[in-house]
């Protein structure tokens, strides 16, 4: 069985998805003949493009080109390079795109209309955000799906999102995102500060970072000690301007494009995650923090309900300072017992997005649909 896997982009650049493929990969190459077509970008949103000397074995990297730049976060851009390898090829069996409304799913699904390769499209997608923008992919998506044997949602209410949108349920899957899991068990020391953690990208309009910038003006009121580290990439500018005008600067750290390794330390020493996302299809740092132990503060979007509940984290309503500083304080003043309990319980939840037993399930499809009828 020979797959392809095509990511708009791939390690080292920073992302849920990215270090998704990563470790599905990792698995697959144990049992099936597998790459991972993707382009040279490291960010679309500020157009750095990589520098790779000595690239993974298995990752064959292509141009891209902003086609419609009025898009967001990427969305306008395509490579043609890529699409003329993938049409060439006589010996891929299978092709698995990812990403909603990125030009990876088209690309697959042009081969599958010219060749009759078997297609299919991970979305992991934001369900439901409601804007012009949103509506006008939908109506494109739907014309994609025609040419993909089967759809994979990271989460239940993705499904039911689909499933409203017109895609037929029989064509359908339900498979959530994981993780390799033995990663987050190394030991690593401590940073010697007391600190909550943001991990994502600087997306202001997605990851809500102007909330909890807001929402730790009122949590510092009452705990002085403790720091907030902001971890992720893109553009810093909005952020450095909001720390000064809520005069935060002693009181934030800010990290860029940090790696793997250096991330999960900052996992390990934390007091708790917060994700204060406006939408968001999964939050693959909320299963990261999980397998360190960590309780994660997170709103009540997307597929996050489906993973943090009151027994690993608490949920908060979207754009609300208020609520989100109410649970801040609330986590910092757990007494130990009650800590404790949130931890057991995030490390117990992550289990079953292990991902040898989510690539398992990934591959049972890959055979079903490679036995479906032309």
């Amino acid at each position: 069985m020979k797959v392809v896997h095509l990511v708009p982009k791939f390690l080292p650049s920073i992302g849920g998805v990215e270090n998704f493929v990563f470790d599905l990969v990792q698995v697959q190459m144990n049992s099936i003949d597998v790459e991972i077509f993707t382009t040279d970008f490291y960010n679309f949103e500020t157009k750095e493009r990589l520098n790779i000397i000595k690239d993974f074995p298995y990752v064959k990297r292509f141009s891209a080109h902003n086609c419609m730049p009025l898009l967001p976060r990427g969305l306008g851009y395509f490579s043609f390079n890529m699409l003329s390898e993938v049409l060439r090829r006589e010996d891929i069996d299978l092709i698995h795109s990812h990403s909603f409304g990125y030009f990876t799913t088209y690309i697959g699904a042009v081969c599958k209309a010219l060749k009759g390769v078997r297609h299919i499209i991970q979305t992991h997608s934001d369900p439901g955000r409601k804007s012009v923008k949103r509506r006008l992919m939908n109506v494109i998506a739907r014309e994609i799906y025609r040419y993909a044997d089967r759809i994979i949602a990271i989460s239940e209410v993705e499904k039911d999102y689909l499933i409203r949108s017109g895609i037929a349920r029989k064509n359908l899957s339900y498979i959530p995102i994981g993780l390799n899991l033995e990663r987050f068990k190394i030991q690593t020391p401590d940073l010697g500060i007391d600190y909550i953690l943001f991990v994502g990208r600087f997306d202001i309009d997605q990851k809500g970072i102007d909330i909890l910038l807001k929402a730790f003006v009122e949590v510092i009121k009452k705990h002085k000690e403790v720091r907030l580290v902001i971890i992720g990439e893109g553009s810093r500018q909005y952020i450095q301007d909001m720390l000064d005008r809520l005069k935060l600067r002693d009181n934030v750290i800010l990290k860029v494009g940090i790696p793997r390794y250096e991330l999960i330390r900052y996992y390990q020493h934390c007091r708790f995650l917060v994700l204060p996302s406006r939408f968001e299809p999964f939050g693959m740092v909320i299963l990261e923090a999980f397998a360190c132990g960590k309780p994660v503060i997170a709103t009540q979007v997307g597929g996050i309900p489906s993973v943090v509940n009151e027994k690993n984290g608490m949920l908060v309503k979207a754009d609300s300072v208020k609520e989100l500083a109410l649970a801040m304080n609330k986590m910092l003043e757990l007494n130990p017992l009650e800590y404790q309990s949130l931890s057991v319980n995030a490390l117990r939840t992550v289990k079953r997005f292990d991902i040898r037993i989510i690539a398992d399930q990934i591959f049972e499809l890959y055979k079903e649909v490679l036995e479906l009828p032309q």
